[in-house]
């Protein structure tokens, strides 16, 4: 097939675009080498019994028609893959590791402890967090009720008052 270009004209810019369709063509093999043969490249080969043949190169129709064998020619195809030879990256089998999930202690808990509150009954449970929560708001509010009553005592001639005192340069007993 033939490559097929239109010639599209912009009015706005004067600009003249070439768009080009996508190429398609017929390439062939070659019987001995296994290369690509391109449109108008090659020659082919026709038996007796009317089989074609198409070949990349004189040299690969002289080497098939003396009957040689192209997997030990090196330069051919099939050498070089049985060969493996210009592969980009070589496929190594790699074994896959086995992944042992294993459970494991955290801090401050052994597995035990965890297996048994696995075990432990919903309700159970919640109960038990709901007692854990008193127990802090209470913490909570006796320490509220401390600075209550710190703040509520009568603020006499204490360590803040010296402190005061000193930096106007000032004792209590001139007071």
């Amino acid at each position: 097939q033939m490559c097929i270009r239109d010639r599209v004209s912009t009015q706005s810019t004067g600009v003249h675009h070439y768009l080009k369709s996508p190429i398609v063509m017929k390439t062939e093999l070659c019987v001995f080498s296994q290369h690509k043969i391109y449109p108008g490249h090659g020659t082919i080969f026709v038996l007796k019994d009317a089989k074609t043949n198409h070949f990349s190169s004189r040299k690969a129709r002289q080497l098939f028609i003396a009957k040689k064998n192209p997997r030990v020619i090196k330069w051919t195809l099939f050498y070089r893959r049985q060969h493996k030879k210009g592969q980009a990256e070589i496929k190594k089998v790699r074994k896959q590791k086995i992944v042992i999930h294993k459970q494991r202690d955290y801090i401050g808990a052994s597995m035990e402890s965890i297996r048994q509150r696995r075990l432990q009954k919903p309700e159970v449970r919640k109960a038990a967090t709901q007692a854990a929560l008193r127990e802090i708001k209470k913490k909570k509010e006796k320490k509220k009720l401390e600075k209550k009553d710190v703040k509520t005592k009568p603020a006499g001639a204490g360590p803040k008052d010296k402190r005061i005192f000193q930096k106007l340069g000032k004792t209590q007993k001139g007071r």
